[in-house]
């Protein structure tokens, strides 16, 4: 048999040249040096976490916060707080929550400050949150309401007799406006408006609407009476001359001649801006 090549069962020249397989080895028996007579080893000390400011509240040995001192040091920093908080008030007592303030409304007042109004409740909120003191507290809502009160924004509530009277004079304004005819118009239109419901055409809703609209001024009836005469009702002569500047029609009339082309134009297009009836009455 010829005899087997084994040349190319050998590396050649690989990354595994040159390296050979190791045996194990056992390993060798030491001798463990006994303790006798030594002193203890010292605690390791575990240190206190980064976010720990002040050093003096952690106990290394045990690793954990010491209590007592913890407990002083949050009694001091309350106390130092509450300090500060009265410093800041200035002036008064400051309460120790908001529920504690109470608003007492300066003479005069008492009728425009609702002590019991639900805004009142963040008032106070807002002013324990800013350390306000009672006493400022209260001298600023009254202050302020005064001021609103001098500014005509708020109004004090009217007497019984006060309210009456100044509906009368309202009324009396508005029939005014409305000229001689105001109280034939107002009758007109109230009973426009109950015909409209009494024959379906209107619902209870509609109905309760148009008269709040004739109820509150001139300009509403003064609206409703165009509806209910284009609805076919009859005309009912409107003298505006009391609101609109322009002189009654029965004024114009009279002096139609004197007028240049330009400002009976010029009238012509105020009376239709204004809505007055397409003829003039006289």
């Amino acid at each position: 048999m010829p005899e087997e090549n084994t040349q190319d069962l050998q590396p050649q020249g690989g990354i595994t040249e040159g390296v050979q397989p190791q045996q194990p080895t056992q390993p060798q028996e030491q001798d463990i040096p006994a303790n006798e007579g030594a002193e203890p080893a010292a605690a390791q000390e575990i240190a206190a976490p980064e976010g720990l400011v002040n050093k003096d509240l952690w106990d290394a040995q045990k690793g954990q916060l010491k209590t007592d001192a913890v407990l002083e040091e949050l009694n001091r920093q309350t106390k130092r707080a509450e300090d500060l908080r009265q410093k800041l008030s200035k002036n008064g007592q400051l309460p120790k929550e908001a529920a504690e303030y109470e608003i007492t409304p300066a003479e005069g007042l008492q009728d425009i400050i609702d002590v019991k109004a639900e805004i009142f409740g963040d008032i106070k909120e807002l002013a324990f949150k800013n350390h306000m003191s009672k006493e400022q507290l209260n001298g600023f809502i009254n202050g302020y309401m005064q001021l609103m009160l001098d500014k005509g924004l708020v109004q004090k509530p009217l007497s019984e007799q006060e309210a009456k009277a100044a509906r009368e004079a309202y009324v009396s304004e508005q029939k005014k406006r409305l000229g001689a005819q105001a109280d034939t118009m107002i009758q007109s239109t109230v009973n426009f408006i109950d015909a409209q419901y009494r024959k379906g055409i209107l619902d209870e809703g509609e109905k309760a609407a148009l008269m709040r609209l004739a109820d509150r001024d001139a300009a509403g009836i003064s609206a409703l009476n165009k509806l209910r005469e284009m609805a076919g009702g009859p005309v009912i002569p409107v003298d505006n001359s009391q609101t609109d500047a322009l002189p009654s029609d029965g004024e114009l009339l009279s002096n139609w001649g004197s007028y240049s082309d330009g400002e009976k134009m010029r009238i012509l297009q105020q009376r239709q801006k204004l809505g007055r009836p397409k003829h003039f009455a006289e």
